[in-house]
């Protein structure tokens, strides 16, 4: 690369997650989408910087979950009609029914390759599908609890969230347990960031609680919320919450200050599912750039940074 050079970068964690490759640089690189859990659900978008940009998505049953994947595809898990549909994450033309016959789905995320991640709550399971909607694997067992949303972090690790025995469970790419974390009572969305620190929200106690990525809890992040779902963790570091008792996203520092009370209210109803638009992009992999991509809520968040070369 010549010198002066810039080069934008990201990198996965949290819900859905991708390695360093190059990104567009576009308007809407940092766009915000939050599912309106509601029966005529929605999906707004906000900018990075909180400007609201209206519906992306009407007409849906319920969504829960969203996450966008490495080519900028927008999934949206409709809770009401136990499917998941696709949309394109640039222009929100609908692409199809990406799932169905799913059993009260609740979160979702993508990983490095794509590869999609769903909570079948009530069959007590996560179904692991090729973008292309094939079903690759089933995650099962007594781990999974009542399982809410979902993320992956920058090394294809999945996360999860059991409302039902208070833990987010850890999973590698080929499914296998390698981590238990013991949480608050209820957690339901769950995010990490780019030290694999993992935060956590709590309904019940309307907190985020923050623990390190070996387990140990760090305390609480932020408290005052009012049903907090949705989480994920953008640019700078930043921790992005759905409050949905108020109709709002929240925005902290890494620190846990409050930032902005109300990042998005405009057209905010029931939020939950929160995930940041990345791609498309192209795979050129370009070692020693470094930036993130976490989500969620599971799913899914994305931010930028610009290193000089």
């Amino acid at each position: 690369m010549h010198s002066g050079r810039l080069n934008w970068r990201y990198l996965a964690a949290a819900v859905g997650g991708l390695s360093a490759l190059s990104f567009s640089t576009g308007a809407s690189a940092q766009n915000l989408f939050i599912a309106n859990n509601t029966a005529s659900g929605t999906v707004r978008q906000v900018t990075g910087a909180g400007a609201d940009l209206g519906n992306c998505v009407t007409g849906l049953t319920n969504p829960y979950g969203i996450t966008v994947d490495p080519n900028g595809i927008l999934y949206v898990v409709e809770n009401g009609a136990n499917d998941v549909r696709k949309y394109n994450g640039t222009t929100c033309a609908s692409l199809g029914v990406f799932a169905t016959g799913l059993n009260q789905p609740i979160g979702i995320t993508s990983d490095l390759a794509g590869n999609i991640y769903v909570a079948n709550s009530n069959a007590g399971t996560i179904l692991e599908y090729s973008n292309g909607g094939t079903l690759l694997n089933t995650i099962s067992g007594p781990t999974i609890n009542g399982a809410r949303l979902l993320t992956v972090d920058a090394s294809n690790n999945l996360y999860v969230a059991n409302s039902g025995n208070a833990t987010v469970t850890k999973y590698n790419s080929a499914g296998a347990l390698v981590q238990t974390f013991n949480t608050v009572s209820a957690p339901f969305g769950v995010a990490v960031d780019a030290s694999g620190n993992v935060y956590v929200s709590s309904t019940a106690n309307n907190l985020i609680q923050k623990l390190s990525s070996a387990g140990v809890n760090l305390g609480t992040f932020a408290s005052g919320l009012s049903t907090p779902t949705g989480v994920v963790v953008g640019a700078g570091g930043n921790v992005y919450v759905s409050n949905l008792g108020t109709n709002t996203v929240r925005q902290y520092n890494s620190a846990g200050t409050l930032l902005n009370a109300t990042f998005a209210s405009t057209g905010i109803n029931t939020p939950i599912g929160l995930a940041f638009y990345r791609g498309p992009q192209a795979a050129v992999p370009e070692p020693g750039n470094v930036a993130m991509l976490a989500g969620t809520l599971t799913t899914g968040l994305l931010f930028l940074r610009r290193r000089k070369k």
